[in-house]
């Protein structure tokens, strides 16, 4: 019964709309939380993201976020008051219907990585420093690299789907 009850979950057009609601919403206040926020990008980072041939965008405080943001939470909890299972269940059909219909949840996770950068290159001839080995007048005798290490704010973001439990 419980699994019959997975599957007209699945059907459900309430259910479905909440989830897509709650992913909305989600989204809207990881939108806020970024949002007014200016972080200028020194030399390293602008090369790394150059490197790795990325840009970055940078967003205004909107008031809309806000305002869509609450009126979407609106919207899931008249759908939840909505969501109701049908008149006469029997409480095991009750508690299936409820199991049924766990919501969608987006985990965002963020992670400190110490990024290695190399800056120069010292050569083992004079000791000086060169952008690359090329540079040097006798790049064959050696010479060790120079790097600068930054901590980079790395993003995870895991869905998961609670319908199959």
């Amino acid at each position: 019964m419980a699994q019959m009850a997975v599957e007209r979950a699945k059907q459900d057009p309430k259910f479905q709309e909440v989830c897509r609601l709650v992913e909305k919403a989600g989204q809207l206040r990881e939108k806020m939380k970024v949002s007014g926020k200016v972080h200028v990008a020194d030399e390293g980072e602008r090369a790394l993201l150059e490197l790795l041939g990325g840009s970055v965008e940078f967003t205004q405080t909107n008031e809309d976020i806000s305002r869509e943001y609450e009126q979407t939470v609106q919207d899931i909890d008249k759908l939840f008051s909505e969501m109701l299972p049908p008149a006469g269940s029997t409480p095991q059909q009750q508690q299936n219907y409820y199991s049924a219909r766990h919501i969608c949840v987006t985990t965002i996770t963020e992670n400190r990585v110490t990024v290695k950068t190399p800056v120069a290159w010292i050569c083992n001839y004079c000791g000086c420093r060169h952008n690359q080995p090329s540079e040097c007048a006798e790049p064959y005798l050696g010479g060790t690299w120079v790097y600068e290490t930054s901590e980079v704010v790395e993003r995870n973001i895991t869905k998961e789907i609670k319908t199959e439990e």
